[in-house]
């Protein structure tokens, strides 16, 4: 004789939620130089609030970069209604590349944006 049991699973109620919106990037990110070892780093808000941007440099010329190749513009990070940073100690008449991403947790951590480069 097979016995079969069978239980009712019920499920809960239905709750609704709404994940976080995409983290922007900075807005209208430019660089000048207005120095031969100089470069002045600056963006807006257009895209929309975050916590705190990151800015990081590298020469241009190389040709496999690593992220070693990679040197930070403005620190841990430059806070949210700070539109510009300077970055100082360049080499002058050197080509190099720079690149933003804005975390929205002031924690860092994965909420951040894709790379915005100039």
């Amino acid at each position: 004789m097979v016995l079969l049991y069978l239980r009712r699973i019920t499920w809960s109620s239905i709750e609704t939620f709404t994940t976080l919106d995409a983290c922007p990037n900075v807005g209208n990110f430019a660089v000048s130089t207005p120095l031969t070892t100089r470069a002045v780093f600056t963006w807006d808000d257009s895209n929309g609030p975050y916590s705190f941007v990151r800015i990081k440099i590298r020469v241009d010329s190389i040709s496999n970069p690593s992220g070693s190749d990679w040197q930070n513009a403005g620190g841990f990070g430059v806070n949210y209604g700070t539109w510009s940073r300077n970055k100082n100690g360049l080499v002058a008449g050197e080509t190099y590349r720079g690149q933003s991403r804005t975390w929205c947790d002031p924690q860092g951590g994965p909420y951040k944006s894709t790379v915005g480069h100039h």
